[in-house]
């Protein structure tokens, strides 16, 4: 009975389910490390609230059409032929939630921006765009990803 108590509580109670110990009976529950990365993040999008997130990436891609957006770089992740964006243009409240950087992803036929990937250590992120966006993976590295709402997805590489 107190086994099935401590898998309820973990299972359901958020704080609980973001610890270590949490981690380890999500895994003995059936929850490969990729999917409770993936779950994690999207329980974090849902603090934030989606429509606060896609309104900042649609912002953040009609500054990269207008060359008004501050870049500092390659993409911090996975992608290639991507721009980072910098720290001071990414809103404090998403970093509270651990994200460490975010890019602009560029059609790289069009070269026009497709979507703002939040990402968080360089293996997990959160990729925003408009409403009719659909993340596809263009370079097979994704592993397992979460739809949470329209134009939004979570992305984790663990492989």
């Amino acid at each position: 009975m107190v086994i099935l108590l401590l898998v309820y509580c973990v299972t359901v109670f958020t704080p609980v389910r973001y610890t270590f110990c949490g981690h380890v009976v999500r895994f003995i529950t059936g929850e490969n490390g990729g999917e409770i990365a993936a779950n994690d993040l999207v329980d974090d999008v849902n603090k934030m609230g989606q429509e606060k997130m896609r309104n900042w990436a649609l912002v953040v891609i009609d500054r990269y059409n207008k060359h008004s957006l501050k870049l500092v770089g390659k993409a911090i992740s996975y992608t290639q032929g991507d721009f980072r964006i910098a720290d001071s243009e990414v809103p404090n409240e998403f970093k509270k939630h651990g994200f460490t950087g975010a890019n602009i992803r560029v059609n790289h036929q069009s070269k026009k921006p497709e979507c703002v990937d939040l990402v968080f250590f360089h293996m997990y992120g959160v990729v925003i765009g408009d409403k009719d966006y659909i993340f596809k993976d263009p370079y097979g590295a994704i592993s397992c990803q979460k739809r949470i709402g329209a134009g939004i997805c979570t992305w984790v590489v663990d492989k």
